[in-house]
């Protein structure tokens, strides 16, 4: 296969009618030029310069090459700078991963916000409550909450949340009757490891519950039915609350409070729509910090 360099040393050396003048222009010592292009000729078989003491001219063939290569050189330049031009602009596909809960309530104003600044921009969101490989499932990003443990990737959280009880606005219970109550459990994060705070105490909820789902929302809607009592992470709860769904249970008591991070693969040149927007859940959420995940 023919070589590059080669070919643009000897595209120089011709346009100047000699090595001398080409070195000058290129910077390229006249016998680096000279090697390139002498190589050049052996790989083709060919005389590219007719060679005299006083002057350096192209052969017959070295000039139809010299043609055929300056269109060569012409298709590249256009290609980087088409290239070049397309990193500089912000469109294309953003492809990433959240669990399911947090699509909704947490994920999509934050897309819409973003598609609003940059429009061009498409999304293809995968939920999965699964901890998908990034790099096998050839995703941009991923929204991860709680412990990480990939080192592999780079990590910004984006925020804070935290695990309140929630219950239908008509539903009653004694605060002495918390170990006989209807829990309605979530089976990635159950009760039995969340460690309740109260100013004076804290406590667990360990008692069966009468649902385990694996869905944050369904809970959050069988509490608002009235069948029990659910843990909810605040920015879903507080929610729940605005639509007058559910209301705080124990007010005063909370659960451990855990990082929501944004996820992605460590790499020299982020696409500028990814970069833009990480940047803007970062800007969506408060007082992000950087890590290696």
């Amino acid at each position: 296969m023919l070589n590059l360099q080669e070919i643009f040393s000897f595209i120089e050396v011709a346009k100047e009618n000699g090595f001398s003048k080409a070195s000058q222009k290129t910077g390229l010592p006249k016998s680096t030029l000279s090697r390139h292009v002498q190589s050049l000729e052996e790989r083709l078989a060919l005389n590219l310069f007719q060679r005299t003491t006083r002057k350096l001219t192209l052969t017959p063939a070295g000039e139809d090459f010299f043609r055929q290569a300056q269109s060569l050189t012409n298709a590249l330049e256009t290609l980087e700078k088409n290239f070049s031009h397309r990193s500089q602009k912000v469109e294309g596909l953003i492809r990433m991963t959240c669990p399911r809960d947090m699509a909704g309530m947490m994920l999509a104003p934050s897309i819409h916000s973003f598609k609003q600044l940059y429009p061009h921009v498409r999304f293809e969101l995968v939920l999965s409550d699964e901890r998908t490989d990034l790099i096998d499932a050839r995703m941009d990003l991923a929204l991860r909450a709680g412990k990480l443990s990939d080192s592999s990737f780079i990590a910004k959280k984006i925020m804070e949340v935290q695990f309140c009880l929630y219950c239908a606005r008509d539903f009653s219970c004694e605060e002495e009757n918390k170990d006989h109550l209807p829990l309605i459990d979530f089976s990635r994060r159950p009760f039995e490891r969340l460690v309740f705070k109260s100013p004076t105490r804290k406590f667990t909820l360990k008692q069966t519950p009468i649902v385990l789902t694996n869905s944050l929302v369904a809970n959050a809607e069988l509490a608002a039915q009235g069948m029990g009592v659910c843990a909810l992470p605040s920015y879903m709860g507080d929610k729940y609350v605005e639509e007058k769904k559910l209301k705080p249970f124990l007010a005063e008591c909370a659960a451990m409070i855990e990082p929501v991070h944004v996820i992605y693969p460590a790499q020299a040149h982020l696409p500028k729509r990814v970069r833009l927007f990480i940047d803007h859940l970062v800007k969506e959420f408060s007082n992000p910090s950087t890590s290696k995940a």
